[in-house]
């Protein structure tokens, strides 16, 4: 089936496949996310060959794959990058939700009670006939579309979506994705003085410099001329046989925080 090319854009030294590619490198720099953008193509078995976008803080444990896609990706596409994921050892994204703010501001309000409050579920008993629980998913949560897949290097069982939300960590400054923004505990507080409370909310989808950088990513008039920061493509080529090695540097404050941040479970 045919299908209307995507407008090719140059940005930051790089020549983009498509607008919305050069759109989330905008977004990127505007938060001093370090990207490669087709840093290296693999052989994936099975699965065929596949050139990823972005790799996101490379050269650090935590580096992470960003594909995006202007909408649900097929299937190859799902089995590419839950196989590049397994063959590189890093965590992979398929991100095909629109680029901007996922969800009102207004969620940050949210009480503890209405962010516990589940959804009720309904089971027939022979005897007693309907009776439900609240064993459903959070009922705020229901409001809301998924976002992306997200592959481990350990995945084993049946791919999923979640509503994965940049997220902004007020104590350390971390950039991360998480469900449903949620930030969680950071460790530059040192012992989580939560533990033993009630869960509370802790949305950090909506900072402002995650709404500027929304901002930037779609007002970029790449046709005027808009510039970024130029990129370096390293010329060490590897094969998918041979993970990634990253080389043992010197840790910034913020690349400890990085490695260690509770934020990487993904735990919503």
């Amino acid at each position: 089936m045919s299908r209307i090319a995507p407008i090719q854009t140059h940005y930051a030294g790089c020549h983009f496949r498509s607008r919305l590619e050069a759109r989330w490198a905008v977004f990127f720099d505007s938060l001093d996310i370090p990207w490669l953008y087709e840093p290296e193509g693999y052989h994936l078995g099975d699965a065929g060959t596949y050139l990823p976008d972005f790799l996101l803080y490379p050269d650090t444990t935590d580096a992470l794959w960003f594909e995006v896609k202007g909408g649900f990706p097929r299937s190859d596409e799902i089995r590419k990058s839950q196989a590049l994921s397994a063959g590189t050892g890093i965590r992979a994204f398929i991100y095909y939700a629109p680029l901007g703010l996922p969800a009102p501001d207004s969620l940050k309000s949210m009480s503890a009670d209405e962010f516990t409050t589940r959804e009720e579920l309904w089971h027939w008993d022979n005897q007693d006939g309907w009776f439900s629980f609240a064993g459903g998913p959070m009922r705020w949560a229901t409001n809301f579309a998924p976002t992306a897949f997200m592959f481990s290097p350990d995945d084993t069982g049946t791919s999923r979506t979640d509503a994965w939300w940049w997220t902004d960590c007020d104590h350390c400054g971390l950039l991360l994705l998480k469900i449903h923004g949620q930030v969680g505990h950071c460790p530059d507080l040192g012992e989580d003085p939560s533990a033993s409370s009630k869960v509370s909310p802790s949305f950090g989808h909506s900072s402002q410099r995650l709404l500027e950088a929304y901002t930037a990513a779609l007002s970029a008039r790449f046709e005027f001329g808009a510039a970024g920061r130029p990129r370096t493509i390293p010329t060490n080529r590897q094969a998918l046989s041979q993970p990634i090695k990253r080389p043992a540097l010197r840790r910034s404050r913020k690349s400890e925080l990085l490695h260690l941040h509770e934020h990487d479970r993904g735990v919503g």
